[in-house]
């Protein structure tokens, strides 16, 4: 799938109102560089959120798509292709490890090795409430500011993905570990929540993995000490009128002023636009800002 950037007067609806365009199929938001940057299939290089923020947008969500995962073509009816649905990172075994990973006969020996065979933390993070996750220990500061979370604490260290998704499915009977991906309130108090949550965590690990229980012996201060603040555009938002605002659909076009972004959310003083929804949608993003990253961080 090709994506097309286009100038200013390549298009018969650009106006002046918005120098800057890209047309293509949406990718995901990401949050690797610790800064917020919207990938399109077919663009080497991402659009900078961070150059948004303050200035005018128009966002148009076509009802045209493609699988959402590798950009290629699908069935009309299908999010992923036949292709993309029958491997990882699609299958069951990635998203519930602790019952559907296979670990001794994996049918994926690559992606295992690649993607599964590493230290993995499980955690807790403070959205509109407290929820416990999982992912490899490397790219926790970027899994975290993708899920849209506050702040965060590891609460237990695994040696690979099905350890972790065990660990995960015991804590999911007092913390949820599925959370809306929308614009939301956040927790009163998050760290004093994620505190006190972490301080009875240990009660739900079943007693085989106690070893990969990550606060053993450490006071209530040591813990509040841990607890990490996650990077986010959102400290000038009133996020009870964001929150309350429409999330733009397919087959929509709206415009408005960001005033952050969170997650997967780019937010306006009139509308929200939920990336992670629009997966693999075709996307028209106007902009009265330039897209492209200062030459020095373009390897984003």
């Amino acid at each position: 799938m090709i994506g097309y950037q286009v100038g200013l007067n390549s298009f018969e609806s650009q106006t002046a109102d918005f120098p800057h365009r890209r047309d293509g199929y949406l990718d995901h938001l990401t949050w690797y560089s610790g800064g917020p940057a919207l990938r399109f299939f077919g663009f080497d290089d991402p659009v900078n959120c961070d150059a948004l923020i303050g200035g005018e947008i128009r966002v148009t969500v076509h009802d045209d798509h493609v699988c959402s995962s590798c950009g290629g073509d699908v069935d009309p009816d299908r999010d992923v292709c036949w292709d993309c649905a029958d491997s990882p990172p699609m299958t069951p075994c990635i998203w519930s490890p602790g019952t559907e990973c296979s670990w001794g006969d994996c049918p994926y020996p690559e992606y295992k090795r690649d993607a599964c065979a590493h230290t993995f933390v499980v955690y807790l993070v403070a959205k509109d409430t407290v929820k416990v996750g999982i992912t490899r220990a490397d790219r926790r500061q970027a899994r975290w500011a993708e899920q849209g979370a506050t702040h965060a604490i590891i609460i237990g260290e695994c040696h690979n993905r099905k350890v972790a998704g065990i660990v995960e499915m015991c804590l999911a009977e007092e913390f949820p570990s599925k959370a809306d991906s929308s614009w939301y309130v956040p927790v009163d108090n998050p760290v004093g929540s994620l505190v006190e949550a972490a301080d009875e965590v240990e009660q739900y690990f079943p007693d085989r993995l106690g070893g990969c229980y990550a606060l053993d012996g450490v006071t209530a201060a040591e813990i509040r000490e841990r607890v990490v603040s996650v990077p986010d555009r959102a400290n000038q938002v009133n996020d009870e009128v964001v929150a309350g605002n429409s999330e733009l659909s397919k087959g929509n076009r709206q415009r408005g002023r960001v005033v952050g972004v969170r997650g997967s959310v780019i937010a306006t003083d009139s509308f929200t636009f939920n990336t992670k929804l629009h997966a693999g949608t075709r996307v028209t993003l106007e902009t009265t800002s330039d897209l492209a990253f200062p030459e020095e961080d373009s390897n984003i």
